[in-house]
């Protein structure tokens, strides 16, 4: 440490250097002012000295920048403010004008670098249009840019690549995690909880020309298809129980012996690639729950069971094209689920899915106000409930706000069973 910067970083000084360097740089030249309050004994003398006052008693100081200047420069120094802020900040100390124009440079260097990459006219447009700080992915993407210029480059690259590669090009099919895996090795590379996966897809709207936000897996899986990637149709899967098809369906044997066993169906997405004719069942009893699916059928004492269909959980994308497929076929669609916020809002997506095909079941507030209380609502909770709206029954979340508990199907499960009788 030199004399200069050991005379700068004295504890008298410390708070004042900060604000100056702010008020420097955002200014672009030597101007303004700033202000220090409740000084102690040791910035007023420090400051008093450097600046030639009598601060002894004084709780605030007001620094003019220029004044600061001229005072260091009739120091023993002999250098100005610029100086004195290189010597504790380094030498390469720049104003926000000068770090916009760096800033601006980089930029246009990290595109440059990747000019050649894309092939496709839609997969440079998309670069064109991140490079001009618009378009689909750009905020995913500045996001990576400004944590790690590096990593943004690498996945910023695979993602046109990607886009250059798609099988639809070529009119092929391929699993996505086979392209992901000939793309980088890495299968769950493109999963939709990767940082790349997430570019990849904003790239994908971009190329297919889709400007609407795309959230729900369903529709993700939709465009994936369009693009000639198909996900995984196993994992996605809705467990059935008493659903009748037609003696003419391919495959009505399965669904004979399941009803006739009291054997539950575990349907993946991929049991949807093919059409099936189902009989018209008027009433179908949907639910989240495993556990209270299984009570009924342990109640049926083996004997066919009315038609159920559990969700586990949020719908999958495989639910709701079983449920899809049954309100076609005339199904009504009898729902059940816990009251709290993520059972009310599970009930909302299928009433503005199926309109007049949903009815409540053991979800409005009768069912809930004769219900065993449950564990307290949480603040985030409450939160949640007050800006719900749920048409089947509107007051229902102000009833649960009211009592402050949530209530859970299993309370429930003795009259659901009941009901059946």
């Amino acid at each position: 440490m030199n004399k200069l910067e050991e005379y700068l970083a004295q504890p008298g000084l410390k708070r004042l250097w900060p604000k100056v360097k702010t008020k420097y740089q955002s200014l672009d030249r030597i101007g303004g002012k700033v202000k220090l309050r409740q000084l102690s004994s040791l910035e007023q003398e420090a400051l008093g000295g450097l600046l030639a006052k009598n601060l002894l008693g004084q709780e605030e100081c007001t620094v003019e920048l220029a004044a600061l200047d001229q005072a260091l420069k009739r120091s023993r120094f002999g250098a100005g403010l610029v100086e004195a802020l290189e010597c504790l900040y380094g030498p390469t100390l720049l104003t926000k004008k000068e770090q916009a124009q760096l800033a601006e440079k980089e930029w246009l260097a990290f595109f440059a670098a990747l000019e050649q990459t894309p092939q496709k006219p839609q997969t440079k447009s998309w670069l064109t249009a991140l490079k001009n700080k618009q378009g689909r992915g750009y905020r995913a993407f500045i996001t990576l840019y400004h944590q790690d210029q590096n990593q943004a480059r690498n996945i910023l690259h695979t993602s046109l690549h990607a886009l250059d590669r798609l099988p639809c090009w070529q009119r092929k099919r391929t699993r996505l995690p086979v392209f992901a895996a000939e793309l980088t090795g890495d299968p769950h590379a493109l999963d939709s909880n990767t940082a790349l996966g997430r570019l990849f897809f904003q790239g994908l709207l971009f190329v297919r020309g889709i400007n609407k936000d795309v959230t729900s897996a369903e529709k993700q899986r939709e465009i994936l298809s369009e693009a000639g990637l198909e996900g995984d149709d196993i994992s996605s899967a809705v467990i059935v129980a008493g659903l009748r098809t037609l003696p003419s369906d391919p495959r009505a044997g399965i669904f004979s012996a399941s009803l006739s066993s009291c054997t539950p169906l575990v349907l993946p997405l991929r049991f949807f690639d093919q059409l099936t004719s189902w009989t018209s069942m008027p009433t179908i009893y949907v639910m989240e729950n495993p556990t209270v699916f299984s009570a009924i059928l342990d109640a049926n004492d083996n004997s066919p069971p009315p038609p159920l269909v559990c969700t586990s959980g949020q719908p999958s994308v495989a639910a709701l094209r079983l449920l899809d497929e049954l309100a076609a076929a005339g199904g009504t669609l009898y729902y059940s689920g816990d009251f709290d916020p993520e059972g009310l809002q599970i009930g909302l997506r299928l009433h503005e899915r199926y309109s007049s095909s949903f009815y409540p079941w053991f979800f409005d507030r009768q069912a809930y106000t004769t219900a065993p209380a449950g564990t307290p609502l949480t603040l985030d909770q409450r939160q949640t409930l007050s800006n719900l709206i749920t048409p089947w029954d509107k007051m229902l979340p102000a009833a649960i706000l009211k009592r402050g508990t949530v209530v859970y199907q299993e309370s429930l499960v003795e009259e659901m069973i009941a009901s059946f009788s």
